[in-house]
């Protein structure tokens, strides 16, 4: 099974609607196709980020509960 660490800007293009590639990360590891992993660093990157303030996006952002 492959391993894969999710850097912050993946995180952030999400939240922000850039990318879906996180959403297909997801549903591979859902599937057990991969195992997803996120540094401590970059969480608290993530979380700091400035676009993550607008109450509207935070939803998104919680997809990262599915990141081991």
């Amino acid at each position: 099974m492959k391993k894969i660490l999710v850097d912050t800007n993946v995180l952030i293009d999400y939240t922000n609607g850039c990318s879906q590639k996180l959403e297909f990360l997801i549903e591979d590891q859902k599937n057990g196709k991969v195992n997803l992993y996120v540094n401590p660093v970059i969480v608290a990157e993530f979380f700091t980020d400035r676009n993550l303030k607008n109450k509207n996006e935070l939803p998104r952002s919680r997809a990262a509960r599915y990141l081991n």
